[in-house]
């Protein structure tokens, strides 16, 4: 019992340590360097019925069809705050609000949790909820 509590608190700071460094290196710009801790076959599901919305499985779906449209709507990218990570195992749960201005001139600032999920090393999935209302009216 004593090992497998070991194992499952050693799991838990690798999650955490993992988590927080794909936010320092999203926070900064680096999203070539961000994406690369995630899994060749991960899966990104925002939930809701917003144009963001679905299940975008593999890195080649999350970089073009959720991060290109998304950031490419934005003046300069999202600025996070990160409010706390919390982590179990292999999960993490990611609290942040972030601040946005699209192309058009309308704010954007929403509230997240992001669910990790990290095996082998990799983030494999991550499930993110916001206010799905305030996407539509921004991204309309």
């Amino acid at each position: 019992m004593l090992e497998s509590g070991f194992r499952k608190s050693m799991k838990t700071e690798e999650t955490r340590q993992l988590v927080q460094h794909w936010l320092s290196l999203a926070g900064s710009g680096n999203v070539e360097g961000a994406m690369a801790l995630f899994a060749e076959d991960a899966v990104w599901t925002n939930i809701g019925s917003t144009k963001f919305s679905g299940d975008f499985v593999g890195l080649k779906a999350i970089t073009e069809d959720l991060l290109a449209p998304l950031f490419g709507a934005l003046e300069d990218g999202i600025h996070s705050e990160v409010e706390s990570v919390i982590a179990d195992g292999e999960q993490a749960v990611v609290l942040s609000r972030g601040a946005a201005r699209t192309r058009s001139g309308v704010e954007y600032n929403n509230s997240y949790a992001q669910v990790f999920t990290v095996r082998g090393g990799k983030i494999v999935s991550v499930r993110e909820y916001m206010d799905t209302a305030l996407i539509d009216r921004v991204f309309a």
